[in-house]
């Protein structure tokens, strides 16, 4: 039984943040059939920090432009307006929580950690030729959200929790379910339900750690599942767990990825993670 009533805090949290209003107006103008990319960019000039981050984006290594791109037109051709959304909507989660700081939690190091994951599932859903690879980044990046709020919002039980994460017996997720009654991925997955974000992204965040379970999008939490693994192993930055999280070998299998093609995404996330932490998690 939950020691705490999830559904309260779950709805406690989700009325406190919103995204910005020109978050809702981009993906309105991109949803829009009749619309343009000179509307989409237009909306997004009159957010210098936002169109300087996407200007970083385009020229960084998530990109291989052989020119430079100057302007936020040329960006979006390059990204795509329907990739726009995903990445839009990691540039202001990032900033939603920002009002999480847990004492156990360090901010650099779990949105080093989170980054590296989503740029592990980004490169993983590229070497499949998935389509909208950001969609996968954006998972990645939001799959340990719920530490966030586990860590500042319950503090009279996370001095418990702390000390037996370090101890590092047991998996993080498995001591929150016999402390709290349930773990990180389902407070991450309940509210970013509870955001409105689509259930391609909630589920992979809800069953990231258990990934047999997802009875729909099964792909894609395989794919955060791995990723998470794969971040852990090259030691960029951490959440809370202190050794490289327990690993599925179906999830692998689900992906569908031969063990051959391990060492490249490696190399790619190497290429690609310092420009993604510049741009996301930067302040």
């Amino acid at each position: 039984m939950a020691v705490v009533d999830l559904d309260r805090l779950i709805d406690s949290e989700s009325q406190i943040a919103s995204m910005p209003a020109i978050v809702p107006r981009i993906n309105k103008a991109v949803d829009d059939p009749r619309g343009s990319m000179a509307a989409v960019a237009k909306i997004i000039t009159e957010d210098p920090a936002l169109s300087a981050r996407l200007l970083k984006l385009a020229n960084s290594a998530f990109y291989t432009s052989p020119f430079p791109v100057k302007t936020i037109s040329r960006a979006l051709t390059m990204i795509g307006t329907k990739q726009l959304k995903e990445l839009v909507t990691a540039i202001f989660t990032v900033k939603m929580c920002t009002k999480y700081a847990g004492k156990q939690i360090n901010m650099d190091t779990f949105w080093r950690h989170s980054v590296a994951c989503g740029v592990a599932a980004r490169v993983i859903a590229t070497t499949k030729r998935l389509v909208n690879t950001e969609r996968f980044y954006l998972a990645g990046m939001l799959h340990d959200v719920g530490h966030l709020i586990i860590y500042t919002k319950l503090m009279e039980h996370t001095d418990k929790l702390a000390a037996q994460c370090k101890e590092g017996k047991i998996p993080v997720y498995k001591l929150e379910r016999d402390i709290l009654g349930f773990d990180h991925a389902e407070v991450g997955g309940r509210l970013l339900k509870a955001w409105q974000l689509p259930p391609e992204l909630v589920i992979p965040v809800m069953n990231h750690h258990t990934p047999n379970k997802a009875e729909d999008f099964q792909l894609e939490t395989a794919i955060i599942h791995v990723a998470e693994v794969v971040a852990s192993s090259m030691l960029y930055g951490s959440a809370m767990e202190p050794h490289v999280p327990p690993f599925n070998p179906s999830a692998w299998e689900t992906t569908g990825i031969p063990i051959t093609a391990l060492p490249t995404i490696i190399e790619q996330v190497q290429a690609q993670f310092e420009d993604a932490v510049k741009i996301f998690a930067s302040k």
